[in-house]
């Protein structure tokens, strides 16, 4: 593949992030979680619906072809959706379910009271597998879709039968790390806010060995970090701690531009909270403010799936489970779309104060989620 999708998925989510982390951490909760990829899956999804040289094609373009150092890649159409499809598809392939891992993941688009471009839809099918289906029953048929991709965990994305057409994407992810927390050295331990104010969570402790294959990262003005991997797959998780004076969509930023620098590592000692992470966003502000104004605009141009739609919302759940076994993680997205407006010496690194999280697929570094863990006491 001569595009590197993988930088356009993390581009996308650095930029959502970066948002909603500004509105965030005012706000408490444990963290702000997001899936780039599941973001990125369904706005594949709005922007083959764009019309054909229109201003919403352009910005969805310009959005979801990105680098993380500024700056579009040129793309076409065939050409994109091509490579994003066998893409998406490489990634199914190398984190098929085993006794180890599971990972799902799936394109779903709803109609109601409208019919779509039929080329479209088949289109849809093609690159992306996507199914196609009439919402006899509204909102409950796309959330028992989702419930059923994400095994439970996101039992709904959507409240309303108000749509006419639904975009969406839903995975799942469950994976055991390589070697468990030991349940016996998990203690309460204080984690400090960003505020410098101190709780108490529920801190694990693991001594890694070589053999582990945990990479390691020193970036001292920058970050440390690291990545732990699951059991029989490529993802693993990665895990990095700012410096001192350096913000958390910094370290998010520097964290992705970093990835193929994680070297492996003889012997560290990690101390990670166990916490639960549930998110629930509309992230259209945030899309704006990254540059889709007129794709979320009355002025939006989709002709390529119907005449006179323009997206309502765009929303995404995510939910993150993190203990001594292993990782469960879920996110499913919605676009809702109207026919009107609405090193030497053992090391040890201790995530002991609010943190960037990712599960990143270490084969291509793609992040699969990814997120900053402000209190996990929550």
């Amino acid at each position: 593949m001569s595009m590197n999708i993988s930088e356009f998925i993390a581009s996308t989510g650095l930029q959502i992030l970066v948002e909603l982390i500004k509105s965030s951490t005012s706000l408490g909760g444990t963290g702000v979680f997001i899936s780039p990829l599941s973001i990125y899956c369904a706005l594949v999804l709005a922007y083959n619906g764009a019309g054909l040289n229109s201003t919403t094609q352009i910005e969805l373009r310009n959005f979801l072809s990105q680098s993380l150092r500024g700056g579009s890649a040129p793309v076409n159409d065939e050409g994109f959706n091509t490579e994003v499809g066998q893409y998406i598809q490489w990634i199914l392939e190398k984190s098929s379910s085993n006794e180890d891992s599971t990972f799902q993941l799936a394109n779903g688009i709803w109609t109601r009271s409208l019919k779509i471009n039929e080329d479209y839809a088949l289109k849809m099918k093609d690159y992306y597998n996507a199914t196609v289906s009439e919402a006899v029953n509204g909102a409950t048929d796309v959330n028992e879709w989702v419930s059923k991709v994400t095994n439970g965990e996101i039992k709904k994305i959507i409240d309303s039968d108000s749509f006419n057409v639904i975009l969406a994407n839903a995975l799942y992810f469950k994976g055991f790390w390589v070697s468990a927390f030991n349940k016996d050295y998990t203690r309460k331990a204080p984690f400090y806010l960003t505020d410098e104010s101190a709780v108490d969570v529920n801190m694990m402790y693991q001594e890694f060995q070589h053999k582990h294959g945990v990479r390691y990262l020193d970036k001292s003005s920058k970050f440390r970090g690291i990545a732990i991997p699951y059991r029989n797959t490529s993802l693993a998780a990665i895990a990095v701690l700012p410096a001192a004076n350096i913000t958390l969509d910094s370290a998010a930023k520097d964290m992705l531009m970093s990835l193929k620098e994680f070297r492996a590592v003889g012997k560290i000692s990690v101390n990670l909270p166990k916490f639960r992470a549930e998110g629930s966003f509309s992230l259209l502000e945030s899309l704006r403010n990254a540059g889709l104004k007129t794709a979320l605009s009355s002025s939006a141009n989709f002709s390529r799936i119907a005449d006179g739609l323009v997206i309502g919302d765009v929303l995404h759940k995510t939910v993150v489970d993190v203990d001594e076994e292993g990782t469960v993680a879920a996110a499913a997205t919605a676009v809702i779309m109207l026919t009107s407006m609405p090193l030497g010496r053992p090391l040890e690194i201790s995530f002991d104060r609010p943190f960037i999280m990712a599960i990143v697929d270490m084969d291509k570094y793609t992040p699969i989620f990814l997120g900053a863990v402000l209190n996990p006491s929550v």
